[in-house]
């Protein structure tokens, strides 16, 4: 279970940083507050960082096991969902291959390395 938490941080992080991107050059020096661009982006930032608190999750078993299945659950939906969004820069430099497997695969990965492009 733990190994799937790494894995969302992982995914989580490129798509937050993809996200970054975006706020550079003319949209940040337009009204942030009021920028369709800037509420779509802020909306989805949201989004990820809930995904990412999945991971908490793991803990959470470790004090309660009978949580495990539920715990589970919600993590691999999470990651599903990161690795939806994610798939939008799948051109990019640093989209790894691992970003493309399902919450199930990632078990057959080693959690020490990611995987290189």
């Amino acid at each position: 279970m733990a190994h799937i938490a790494e894995h969302i941080n992982r995914i989580a992080d490129f798509v937050e940083a993809r996200i970054d991107e975006q706020f550079s050059g003319d949209l940040a020096s337009r009204h942030y507050d009021k920028e369709p661009d800037s509420r779509l982006l802020r909306g989805l930032r949201r989004a990820v960082q809930e995904m990412r608190s999945k991971r908490a999750l793991v803990q959470s078993i470790e004090e309660n096991p009978s949580m495990e299945a539920a715990a589970n659950l919600a993590m691999t939906f999470a990651w599903n969902e990161l690795a939806g969004i994610a798939k939008e820069w799948k051109d990019h430099k640093d989209y790894l291959p691992e970003f493309a497997l399902l919450a199930h695969q990632l078990k057959e990965l080693p959690s020490d390395d990611t995987p290189t492009p």
